[in-house]
Formats: structure tokens, C-alpha cells, sequence
């Protein structure tokens, strides 16, 4: 229910401590500017927040119907993507907290994790249902069916900062 900053050179410093969600806080993300923090929580909630003062930024409510278990901003810091317990993917405009695509459905469980593409066009997300989906970010059209082949639940994702692998 609280996110926390600290000064990463003095680390029992503690910049700013804010409460906001009503249940835990299960990812947060950084914007690529470093201006603002996207948390999500168990409440099913996304929020974003002023990484300077820890002040709640005015936006509107992006809520999930269930627990958000991921948070990532795009790389242009223009998109935040979430994902949670209703095994659908959401991505909502950065300033607003608007919805600006349908709910992308293309997993069968608890959607874990999610990652831009380093140049934005693309965002893959991991499952419980033990798949990745990729999805175009302009149209949001999943890309090719879900990618098989893990053993269990696809819990985190990351990219070279190339982009050449994740």
C-alpha cells in the first residue's frame, strides 16, 4: 500500500514515502525521464506518481477487475502497460490514464509480466498460462499465436538493450 524512494548513493536515506493503494503494491516502473513511477497493486490499480514530491499525479482511475501483478512504461514514456489476475493486458496513456486500446486478450491465466520493445513497437508479456504474446502497439493486434515452450508460469521479461534478444 506504500511506495517508497530512496537515495540510491545514501541508502538509509529515504527521499519520499506515499500511500495510495488500498492492498499491496506488486511492481512499480520508473518513467524513462525519471519524472514519474507507475505502481501496481493488489488492489487492482495502476497509479502513477511524481517521483520528485511521492504525490499522487490526478489521473483517471486505470483499474484492472483483479489483482495487477506489472507495470512498464514505453520507451518514449508516452504508454504505461499493466497486466494482473483478469489475464488481459492493458496499456493506458501516460498523462491521462486513459485506455487507449481495447483490452488485449491473448492469455489463458494471471498475465505476470510485461516488457517494451527498446524502440516502442512492440510489447511481449509471460503468463501463468506458461506462453509469451507479442503485440503490435499501434494496432494492438497480437503478432503470431502465443509462444510456447516454458515449463511453468512466465514470470519476467527482459530485453539486450539492443533489442536483439529477450
Amino acid at each position: 500500500d506504500r511506495i517508497q524512494v530512496w537515495d540510491s548513493h545514501v541508502l538509509f536515506r529515504k527521499r519520499k514515502s506515499s500511500v495510495g493503494h488500498s492492498g499491496g503494491v506488486n511492481c512499480v516502473a520508473f518513467s524513462p525521464d525519471g519524472t514519474r513511477i507507475a505502481s501496481a497493486s493488489s488492489d487492482g490499480t495502476v497509479r502513477v506518481w511524481d517521483a520528485h514530491t511521492g504525490e499522487p499525479v490526478e489521473m483517471a482511475e486505470m483499474g484492472h477487475k483483479s489483482v495487477v501483478w506489472f507495470v512498464a512504461f514505453s520507451p518514449d514514456g508516452r504508454y504505461i502497460a499493466s497486466g494482473g489476475d483478469d489475464n488481459v493486458v492493458r496499456v493506458w496513456d501516460a498523462q491521462t490514464g486513459e485506455p487507449l486500446l481495447e483490452p488485449l486478450m491473448g492469455h489463458s491465466d494471471t498475465v505476470w509480466c510485461g516488457a517494451y520493445y527498446p524502440d516502442g513497437s512492440k510489447l511481449v508479456t509471460g503468463s501463468r498460462d506458461r506462453t509469451l504474446c507479442i503485440w503490435d502497439t499501434s494496432t494492438s493486434r497480437q503478432m503470431r499465436y502465443p509462444i510456447t515452450g516454458h515449463k511453468g508460469d512466465v514470470e519476467a521479461i527482459a530485453f539486450a538493450p539492443n533489442g536483439s534478444c529477450f
